[in-house]
Protein backbone atom coordinates (compact mmCIF):
# COMPACT_ATOMS: atom_id res chain seq x y z
CA UNK A 1 0.00 0.00 0.00
CA UNK A 2 1.18 3.82 -0.19
CA UNK A 3 0.00 7.15 0.61
CA UNK A 4 -0.90 9.64 -1.50
CA UNK A 5 -1.18 13.56 -1.50
CA UNK A 6 -3.99 14.91 -3.23
CA UNK A 7 -4.38 18.77 -4.22
CA UNK A 8 -6.05 20.07 -1.08
CA UNK A 9 -6.30 18.92 2.47
CA UNK A 10 -9.79 17.53 1.84
CA UNK A 11 -10.22 15.01 -1.08
CA UNK A 12 -13.61 15.22 -2.49
CA UNK A 13 -13.87 12.50 -5.47
CA UNK A 14 -11.80 10.48 -6.91
CA UNK A 15 -11.32 7.74 -10.27
CA UNK A 16 -9.30 4.89 -11.20
CA UNK A 17 -8.47 3.86 -14.59
CA UNK A 18 -7.20 0.48 -16.25
CA UNK A 19 -3.47 -0.24 -17.13
CA UNK A 20 -2.32 1.61 -20.23
CA UNK A 21 0.59 1.31 -22.48
CA UNK A 22 1.81 4.50 -21.46
CA UNK A 23 1.20 5.22 -18.03
CA UNK A 24 0.48 2.13 -15.75
CA UNK A 25 -2.65 2.04 -13.51
CA UNK A 26 -3.56 6.23 -13.10
CA UNK A 27 -5.72 7.76 -9.97
CA UNK A 28 -7.20 11.17 -9.98
CA UNK A 29 -7.88 13.08 -7.12
CA UNK A 30 -9.81 16.19 -7.09
CA UNK A 31 -10.75 18.49 -4.32
CA UNK A 32 -11.83 22.22 -4.38
CA UNK A 33 -8.68 23.67 -5.46
CA UNK A 34 -8.01 21.39 -8.55
CA UNK A 35 -7.06 17.70 -9.71
CA UNK A 36 -4.40 15.77 -9.74
CA UNK A 37 -2.97 12.56 -11.54
CA UNK A 38 -1.34 9.87 -10.05
CA UNK A 39 0.64 7.14 -11.63
CA UNK A 40 0.12 4.41 -8.98
CA UNK A 41 2.42 1.87 -10.38
CA UNK A 42 5.50 4.20 -9.18
CA UNK A 43 3.59 6.52 -7.26
CA UNK A 44 4.26 9.66 -9.11
CA UNK A 45 2.48 12.81 -10.33
CA UNK A 46 1.56 12.60 -13.81
CA UNK A 47 -0.14 16.20 -13.44
CA UNK A 48 -1.23 18.94 -10.74
CA UNK A 49 -3.26 21.32 -13.31
CA UNK A 50 -5.67 20.70 -15.66
CA UNK A 51 -5.75 22.94 -18.83
CA UNK A 52 -9.45 24.85 -18.48
CA UNK A 53 -10.80 22.85 -16.06
CA UNK A 54 -14.64 23.75 -14.95
CA UNK A 55 -13.75 24.06 -11.40
CA UNK A 56 -14.83 23.05 -8.78
CA UNK A 57 -14.93 19.41 -9.84
CA UNK A 58 -18.73 17.55 -9.09
CA UNK A 59 -17.41 14.25 -11.57
CA UNK A 60 -14.62 12.39 -12.90
CA UNK A 61 -13.76 9.71 -15.26
CA UNK A 62 -10.88 7.57 -16.49
CA UNK A 63 -11.28 5.51 -19.07
CA UNK A 64 -10.31 2.09 -19.44
CA UNK A 65 -9.90 1.45 -22.86
CA UNK A 66 -7.62 4.03 -25.56
CA UNK A 67 -6.97 6.45 -26.33
CA UNK A 68 -6.67 7.42 -22.57
CA UNK A 69 -9.19 9.72 -22.06
CA UNK A 70 -9.98 11.86 -18.64
CA UNK A 71 -13.45 13.82 -18.34
CA UNK A 72 -14.13 16.06 -15.31
CA UNK A 73 -17.28 17.82 -14.28
CA UNK A 74 -17.80 21.31 -13.07
CA UNK A 75 -20.74 23.72 -11.91
CA UNK A 76 -23.54 23.95 -14.03
CA UNK A 77 -22.94 20.65 -15.76
CA UNK A 78 -20.05 21.84 -17.86
CA UNK A 79 -18.10 18.91 -18.80
CA UNK A 80 -14.32 18.85 -20.18
CA UNK A 81 -12.41 15.85 -21.84
CA UNK A 82 -8.49 15.94 -22.16
CA UNK A 83 -6.50 13.32 -23.49
CA UNK A 84 -3.68 11.41 -21.66
CA UNK A 85 -0.94 12.03 -21.24
CA UNK A 86 -0.69 15.12 -22.90
CA UNK A 87 -3.98 16.60 -21.51
CA UNK A 88 -4.84 18.46 -24.87
CA UNK A 89 -8.80 19.19 -24.17
CA UNK A 90 -11.05 17.79 -26.96
CA UNK A 91 -14.29 20.26 -26.27
CA UNK A 92 -14.68 23.54 -26.77
CA UNK A 93 -13.01 25.94 -23.93
CA UNK A 94 -17.24 26.46 -22.45
CA UNK A 95 -17.78 29.86 -21.87
CA UNK A 96 -18.85 31.27 -18.38
CA UNK A 97 -21.80 29.90 -17.27
CA UNK A 98 -24.52 31.54 -15.41
CA UNK A 99 -24.34 31.20 -11.98
CA UNK A 100 -26.17 27.95 -9.95
CA UNK A 101 -25.97 26.96 -6.80
CA UNK A 102 -25.48 23.10 -7.50
CA UNK A 103 -24.59 20.75 -11.17
CA UNK A 104 -26.89 19.16 -12.76
CA UNK A 105 -25.05 16.28 -12.97
CA UNK A 106 -24.08 13.44 -10.24
CA UNK A 107 -21.59 11.14 -12.20
CA UNK A 108 -19.64 10.58 -15.22
CA UNK A 109 -18.21 7.12 -16.84
CA UNK A 110 -16.27 5.73 -19.50
CA UNK A 111 -17.67 2.77 -21.64
CA UNK A 112 -14.47 0.44 -20.57
CA UNK A 113 -14.87 -1.25 -23.92
CA UNK A 114 -14.90 1.74 -26.03
CA UNK A 115 -13.58 5.18 -25.13
CA UNK A 116 -15.85 7.01 -27.21
CA UNK A 117 -18.64 6.89 -25.21
CA UNK A 118 -19.06 8.78 -22.07
CA UNK A 119 -22.18 7.72 -19.39
CA UNK A 120 -23.25 10.67 -17.48
CA UNK A 121 -26.12 10.80 -15.32
CA UNK A 122 -28.43 13.61 -13.59
CA UNK A 123 -29.78 14.78 -10.51
CA UNK A 124 -33.02 13.71 -11.22
CA UNK A 125 -31.97 9.59 -11.70
CA UNK A 126 -31.49 10.79 -16.06
CA UNK A 127 -28.63 8.51 -17.15
CA UNK A 128 -27.88 8.91 -20.98
CA UNK A 129 -24.43 8.37 -23.36
CA UNK A 130 -22.91 10.89 -25.47
CA UNK A 131 -19.92 10.99 -27.94
CA UNK A 132 -17.13 11.72 -25.28
CA UNK A 133 -15.15 14.11 -27.67
CA UNK A 134 -18.10 16.19 -29.17
CA UNK A 135 -20.65 15.76 -25.95
CA UNK A 136 -23.42 14.95 -28.98
CA UNK A 137 -25.91 12.58 -27.16
CA UNK A 138 -26.00 8.67 -28.05
CA UNK A 139 -29.14 7.61 -26.36
CA UNK A 140 -31.08 7.68 -22.91
CA UNK A 141 -30.44 4.32 -21.43
CA UNK A 142 -32.33 5.31 -18.10
CA UNK A 143 -35.46 7.74 -17.63
CA UNK A 144 -35.33 10.72 -14.84
CA UNK A 145 -37.41 9.53 -11.73
CA UNK A 146 -39.94 12.19 -12.57
CA UNK A 147 -40.74 10.28 -15.72
CA UNK A 148 -40.07 7.02 -13.91
CA UNK A 149 -42.39 7.42 -10.90
CA UNK A 150 -43.89 10.98 -11.25
CA UNK A 151 -42.82 14.35 -10.13
CA UNK A 152 -41.73 14.75 -6.04
CA UNK A 153 -43.61 16.53 -3.85
CA UNK A 154 -42.75 20.49 -3.63
CA UNK A 155 -39.47 21.08 -2.19
CA UNK A 156 -38.05 17.71 -1.80
CA UNK A 157 -34.30 17.21 -1.51
CA UNK A 158 -32.98 14.17 -3.29
CA UNK A 159 -31.31 11.98 -0.20
CA UNK A 160 -28.40 11.13 -2.16
CA UNK A 161 -25.50 12.40 -1.01
CA UNK A 162 -23.08 14.97 -3.66
CA UNK A 163 -20.00 13.60 -4.07
CA UNK A 164 -21.12 10.01 -5.00
CA UNK A 165 -19.68 8.21 -7.91
CA UNK A 166 -23.46 7.28 -9.62
CA UNK A 167 -22.18 5.23 -12.81
CA UNK A 168 -20.63 2.18 -13.38
CA UNK A 169 -20.32 0.02 -15.90
CA UNK A 170 -19.60 -4.02 -16.27
CA UNK A 171 -16.42 -4.48 -18.88
CA UNK A 172 -18.03 -4.79 -21.84
CA UNK A 173 -20.22 -2.04 -21.82
CA UNK A 174 -23.42 -3.84 -21.78
CA UNK A 175 -24.23 -3.69 -18.17
CA UNK A 176 -24.51 -0.39 -16.46
CA UNK A 177 -25.04 0.59 -12.70
CA UNK A 178 -26.39 3.64 -11.72
CA UNK A 179 -27.39 5.18 -8.53
CA UNK A 180 -30.75 6.98 -8.09
CA UNK A 181 -32.45 9.59 -6.00
CA UNK A 182 -33.36 7.62 -2.82
CA UNK A 183 -29.52 6.12 -2.48
CA UNK A 184 -30.17 2.80 -3.94
CA UNK A 185 -28.72 1.37 -7.20
CA UNK A 186 -30.28 0.66 -10.21
CA UNK A 187 -29.12 -2.44 -12.55
CA UNK A 188 -29.52 -0.98 -16.57
CA UNK A 189 -29.06 -3.12 -19.61
CA UNK A 190 -27.59 -1.00 -22.26
CA UNK A 191 -30.53 -1.44 -24.73
CA UNK A 192 -28.65 -1.28 -27.82
CA UNK A 193 -25.42 -3.01 -27.18
CA UNK A 194 -25.28 -5.47 -29.12
CA UNK A 195 -24.30 -8.05 -25.94
CA UNK A 196 -27.66 -6.41 -24.15
CA UNK A 197 -29.58 -8.69 -21.65
CA UNK A 198 -33.19 -7.25 -20.78
CA UNK A 199 -32.69 -9.10 -17.96
CA UNK A 200 -30.40 -7.37 -16.33
CA UNK A 201 -32.67 -4.98 -13.98
CA UNK A 202 -33.77 -4.51 -10.40
CA UNK A 203 -32.71 -2.44 -7.71
CA UNK A 204 -30.33 -2.97 -4.64
CA UNK A 205 -30.78 -0.82 -1.50
CA UNK A 206 -27.14 -1.06 -0.03
CA UNK A 207 -28.28 -0.05 3.10
CA UNK A 208 -25.57 2.00 5.44
CA UNK A 209 -24.93 5.31 3.49
CA UNK A 210 -23.91 4.05 -0.12
CA UNK A 211 -20.63 5.87 -0.49
CA UNK A 212 -19.41 4.32 -4.27
CA UNK A 213 -20.31 0.94 -5.72
CA UNK A 214 -18.33 -0.72 -8.79
CA UNK A 215 -19.26 -3.59 -10.91
CA UNK A 216 -17.77 -6.90 -11.66
CA UNK A 217 -15.99 -7.75 -15.63
CA UNK A 218 -19.58 -9.58 -16.15
CA UNK A 219 -21.13 -7.46 -14.05
CA UNK A 220 -22.54 -10.58 -11.98
CA UNK A 221 -21.24 -8.67 -8.54
CA UNK A 222 -21.41 -5.79 -7.13
CA UNK A 223 -19.22 -4.08 -4.06
CA UNK A 224 -20.55 -1.10 -2.71
CA UNK A 225 -18.73 0.86 -0.42
CA UNK A 226 -20.68 2.42 2.63
CA UNK A 227 -20.41 5.64 5.03
CA UNK A 228 -20.33 3.16 8.07
CA UNK A 229 -16.66 2.08 6.23
CA UNK A 230 -18.03 -1.52 5.56
CA UNK A 231 -17.71 -3.20 1.95
CA UNK A 232 -20.82 -5.44 1.03
CA UNK A 233 -20.75 -7.54 -2.28
CA UNK A 234 -24.10 -8.39 -3.80
CA UNK A 235 -25.50 -10.77 -6.63
CA UNK A 236 -27.05 -8.63 -9.49
CA UNK A 237 -29.33 -11.94 -10.34
CA UNK A 238 -30.53 -12.44 -6.50
CA UNK A 239 -30.00 -8.53 -5.58
CA UNK A 240 -28.54 -10.27 -2.39
CA UNK A 241 -25.33 -9.71 0.08
CA UNK A 242 -23.01 -12.42 -0.43
CA UNK A 243 -20.39 -11.09 1.81
CA UNK A 244 -19.95 -8.04 4.04
CA UNK A 245 -16.80 -6.68 5.01
CA UNK A 246 -17.18 -5.00 7.91
CA UNK A 247 -15.19 -1.48 9.11
CA UNK A 248 -13.09 -2.69 6.07
CA UNK A 249 -12.31 1.27 5.22
CA UNK A 250 -12.51 2.25 8.90
CA UNK A 251 -14.63 4.81 10.74
CA UNK A 252 -12.38 8.18 9.72
CA UNK A 253 -14.68 10.17 6.45
CA UNK A 254 -13.69 9.09 3.37
CA UNK A 255 -14.54 9.05 -0.29
CA UNK A 256 -13.54 5.34 -1.81
CA UNK A 257 -13.03 4.69 -5.57
CA UNK A 258 -12.76 0.87 -6.86
CA UNK A 259 -10.34 0.14 -9.37
CA UNK A 260 -11.37 -1.95 -12.00
CA UNK A 261 -9.56 -5.08 -11.16
CA UNK A 262 -11.42 -4.39 -7.62
CA UNK A 263 -8.93 -3.44 -5.63
CA UNK A 264 -9.46 0.05 -3.61
CA UNK A 265 -8.67 3.22 -2.71
CA UNK A 266 -10.25 4.61 0.31
CA UNK A 267 -9.29 8.41 -0.19
CA UNK A 268 -9.63 9.95 3.39
CA UNK A 269 -9.09 13.14 4.63
CA UNK A 270 -5.61 14.13 4.18
CA UNK A 271 -4.38 11.60 1.51
CA UNK A 272 -4.79 8.66 -0.35
CA UNK A 273 -3.92 5.11 0.90
CA UNK A 274 -3.91 2.42 -2.18
CA UNK A 275 -4.40 -0.84 -1.20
Amino acid sequence: SAALSGPHPAIDIAAFSADDKLNGKLLALASADGLQLWRTVDHKVISAALPNAPLPLHALALSSAGPALLAAEGGCGQVQVWTLPDLHPLRPVPQPAPACSKSSIEGLAFDPADSSVLARSQINGLVWLENAQTGAPIAQVRPSDDQRNGPAPSGTPPQQPAGVPRLAFSANGARLAAANTSGAIDLVAVAFHPAADTSYKGTIDPGGGLDTFALNADGSKLAVARKDGSIGVFDTATHLQIKVFADALGSVGHTTAFSPDFKIAAVKTHRANVA
